[in-house]
């Protein structure tokens, strides 16, 4: 599709055409969605996460220029990490943030590139088989999963550890109960 959000517009150009505007307003919806509910986690004591790709600047969209990530910013604790997935093994280098309020964040997710020049794949055109070469970079890597996965556990820890302080849930919905049993 062509470009439907700039800089100046991060919801979305004005007068789109109705299917892109509708695809537009609902990746917006979800974002303010998502920061919705970041929002009350953290207010209720928890660990949160937001990923995205990292601000590329100048006339580009990014989540990271938003009014919505001003909020999350506001968060006691709150900060945003620059990474490179080509540091926990992705074929490319992939610039990443993450913006979390959990401890530590940056000595355990904060790590920029230090490959040679062109060691890296270039992940431009199709593959022998058709598909898209973008699609290798579509799931984290794996060392990705469990550097984030160890980051919430020692967030969530480091959260309920402190005195007088308890992580609450509300309860489960009961369509969600039987799952988890």
């Amino acid at each position: 599709p062509p470009p439907v959000r700039s800089a100046e517009y991060p919801y979305g150009f004005p007068r789109l055409e109705s299917n892109l505007k509708r695809s537009c307003d609902l990746g917006t919806t979800l974002f303010r969605a998502c920061v919705t509910i970041l929002l009350a986690v953290a207010v209720a004591g928890g660990a949160i996460f937001i990923e995205h790709p990292a601000d590329p600047g100048g006339f580009y969209p990014s989540i990271w220029r938003t009014e919505e990530m001003d909020k999350l910013r506001a968060i006691p604790g709150f900060v945003v990490v620059l990474m490179h997935q080509c540091m926990f093994g992705a074929p490319t280098v992939k610039p990443t943030m993450i913006g979390t309020n959990t401890p530590d964040a940056g000595s355990v997710l904060g790590f920029l590139c230090n490959h040679p020049k062109g060691s890296h794949e270039r992940l431009e055109g199709f593959d022998a088989d058709g598909r898209f070469r973008t699609s290798k970079a579509q799931a984290y890597p794996s060392q990705m999963c469990e550097a984030l996965a160890m980051l919430l556990i020692a967030g969530v820890a480091a959260m309920y550890s402190k005195p007088g302080r308890r992580i609450l849930a509300p309860p489960m919905a009961e369509k969600w109960v039987s799952l988890s049993r």
